[in-house]
């Protein structure tokens, strides 16, 4: 029997957390895929050019990094599961933000939100990851981060596929929220 480390309760073997953990991952990098792709035309609708795009994103850099730095620690004292509920939740509300910013000002709000909860997604992820191996005994961090690599190409091939179908690029965003769900 192993500790879970998403759930503090005793489980019969790795495998449930591994194929949770694999899920997590690959969902992860679909989203990275997608914006990589949809960040063109969303700069597009808010007529803002590369310059301040990429002093949005950097503002969201910086909140991520910040984030991480002063509230992983939360991941070890509410648990895996409960800190990933939450952080999953401000995810999607900075995610839908993304297809509703209008203004220059808004997409900064909403990048500092979904930058920091993806910040906070990442540390309870790979912590996750961190007690599978020490648990199994198994090494299986590169397998879960070729899973973020795989979801990333998947999420970018999709979200070209549906932009070339006509698709609004905020339907795209939006379509993103449905793999978080349980």
């Amino acid at each position: 029997m192993l500790e879970n480390a998403w759930t503090n309760k005793r489980v019969s073997s790795s495998g449930r957390l591994l194929a949770l953990l694999l899920s997590a991952f690959g969902v992860f990098g679909l989203w990275a895929g997608c914006n990589a792709v949809l960040l063109t035309d969303l700069s597009r609708t808010l007529d803002i050019s590369l310059g301040p795009l990429g002093i949005a994103l950097f503002a969201g850099a910086g909140a991520s990094i910040a984030t991480m730095g002063s509230l992983g620690w939360i991941a070890d004292r509410l648990g895996r599961e409960t800190f990933l509920i939450i952080v999953t939740c401000a995810f999607g509300i900075g995610i839908s933000g993304l297809a509703l910013a209008g203004s220059f000002a808004a997409l900064i709000i909403v990048l500092l939100v979904l930058s920091s909860a993806a910040g906070l997604y990442d540390v309870g992820i790979n912590a996750g990851a961190v007690d599978l191996e020490r648990f199994s005994g198994r090494r299986c961090m590169s397998f879960l981060h070729a899973a973020y690599s795989g979801g990333a190409v998947a999420g970018a091939l999709g979200a070209g596929a549906l932009l070339l179908a006509g698709v609004d690029y905020r339907l795209v965003y939006l379509s993103l929220l449905v793999p978080w769900q349980p």
